[in-house]
């Protein structure tokens, strides 16, 4: 019995000995070989990224190298951009539309300086008073002048002659001035 025991104990003995050293030489080599993955694998991945990121760097110099500037431009400079641009055509729009709106103050300058001159020499006389009146005169003496002529239109019916001429002014003596 004692021989048994002691083969039994030592077998005992000897087997968590080696089971124990078996179980450490391979828990060892499974966490050594997790390690090294992990950090492989970090590395590869840190690798990819930096190479991704200079590929795209890459391609981004290419686009500006090769003349395609707007589609790397920040979104605010393309904003900025195209409002300046929608602005010019809007000046230009708005030059364009005053040239011809002084072309027809041209024609009715003619008109006016043709009419002057029809005039006889009390008629002119008249006249440049008139003009003195309205260009450098009081706020009553304008409104005067104003009164009569809406006055000699509404006794001749002018208003059925106006075919060309449209006033641009619509004040009439029974209008209120806000000032």
């Amino acid at each position: 019995t004692y021989n048994i025991e002691m083969k039994t104990d030592g077998l005992a003995e000897n087997i968590k000995n080696g089971l124990s050293e078996a179980v450490k030489t391979d828990l060892y080599k499974s966490v050594d070989k997790v390690i090294k993955d992990g950090i492989s694998s970090t590395y590869a991945q840190s690798v990819s990224y930096l190479k991704n990121a200079v590929n795209d760097l890459r391609y981004e110099v290419n686009r500006i190298i090769s003349g395609h500037w707007w589609l790397v431009m920040p979104k605010w400079a393309k904003i900025t951009a195209i409002v300046s641009v929608l602005a010019a055509i809007g000046f230009a729009i708005g030059f364009f539309y005053m040239v011809s709106e002084n072309q027809k103050y041209l024609k009715v300058e003619w008109l006016y300086r043709y009419e002057r001159m029809s005039y006889n020499a009390d008629g002119i006389r008249d006249m440049m008073l008139r003009e003195e009146a309205m260009m450098v005169g009081s706020k009553q003496e304008q409104d005067s002048i104003k009164a009569l002529t809406v006055q000699l239109e509404r006794r001749k019916h002018a208003e059925r002659t106006q075919v060309y001429f449209r006033p641009s002014d619509s004040w009439t003596p029974e209008s209120k001035s806000i000032w």
